[in-house]
């Protein structure tokens, strides 16, 4: 009797959705023992359908509960990328601007005369004028630097050979000490002469700013339409920059090399960046989302 409790032949296998058991040999011939993995294996189901396994990932993102944080998401990534683009635009127009830089510096000079007709994009462009310098009338501009030390670049009319036109030519830096002296000390000779330096925009003072004649002939900006109206002469609308030369250049005023700035700067980078930051975004978004539905299914094993 023992024997039929807890087992059945073999050949009841043969039924139909009967799961194998464990076999065990008697006297009388091979038993099967219907252990409890039969019993579950046939018996239906109680567990729910979330603890089944983990659900779609793709479904759970865009499932009511999570729906509002996965679009807010995808807006931040959106955003967050489109910063990086916008830093390869700013990286393709630097590269236009060194390009266009370059194209001036190995321009053949600007003749400057009283016929020339003023382009808008001499900026930085090599340039030789001949005329005559009025060094009665120059003017000092404030908050120039020489190796960290404050002073100011004397700006001097030039009148032009054969035209009555003025072209201010920057010659260099003085210290701050010297301001309230003597300026004739500077002069470089009287007569006719030759300068060459890198043509200049004019860098006016904000519109509606009141500005006048400065008694210590002392200004901050090169606003060339302010310092034609004080000196009553008709300014060109570019200076010049003087560039220091190799023998023959005074020792003061103090030529100074113009700081071009011909690098791509950061904009690579930067773009880089916010382009790591939107994947950094989005991913840890979805793991975290993994994370939280697969909780439910974790606690479900293991109960």
């Amino acid at each position: 009797m023992l024997r039929n409790r807890l087992s059945i032949p073999l050949k009841w296998m043969s039924r139909p959705n009967r799961v194998p058991g464990r076999h065990f040999w008697t006297g009388s011939g091979p038993y099967l023992i219907e252990t409890d993995m039969t019993a579950r294996a046939t018996a239906p189901s109680e567990t729910p359908s979330e603890l089944q396994g983990p659900p779609n990932l793709l479904r759970v993102l865009v499932s009511r509960r999570w729906r509002p944080a996965t679009i807010l998401i995808l807006l931040g990534m959106a955003g967050l990328a489109q910063l990086g683009f916008w830093q390869l635009d700013r990286l393709e127009w630097r590269r236009g601007m060194n390009t266009q830089t370059l194209a001036r510096l190995n321009a053949s000079p600007v003749a400057v005369t009283g016929d020339t007709v003023w382009e808008a994009d001499w900026h930085d462009r090599q340039a030789v004028a001949r005329g005559i310098l009025d060094y009665r009338s120059q003017v000092g501009i404030k908050n120039r630097f020489y190796k960290e030390e404050a002073g100011i670049h004397l700006l001097t009319p030039m009148r032009l050979a054969d035209s009555d036109q003025i072209l201010m030519v920057d010659r260099g830096w003085i210290p701050q000490a010297w301001v309230s002296g003597d300026w004739s000390q500077y002069d470089e000779g009287a007569g006719l002469v030759e300068v060459r330096g890198l043509l200049q925009d004019a860098n006016p003072y904000p519109s509606g700013a009141d500005i006048g004649s400065s008694p210590d002939r002392l200004y901050y900006r090169e606003d060339l339409e302010l310092l034609g109206r004080v000196l009553d002469m008709e300014v060109a609308p570019m200076f010049l920059l003087v560039q220091p030369v190799e023998g023959g250049a005074p020792d003061w005023p103090r030529r100074q090399s113009k700081d071009l700035h011909l690098s791509e700067g950061n904009h690579l980078s930067y773009a880089i960046q916010w382009f790591l930051f939107s994947l950094i975004l989005g991913v840890g978004y979805v793991l975290m989302v993994r994370k939280r539905t697969r909780r439910p299914v974790e606690a479900g094993q293991t109960t």
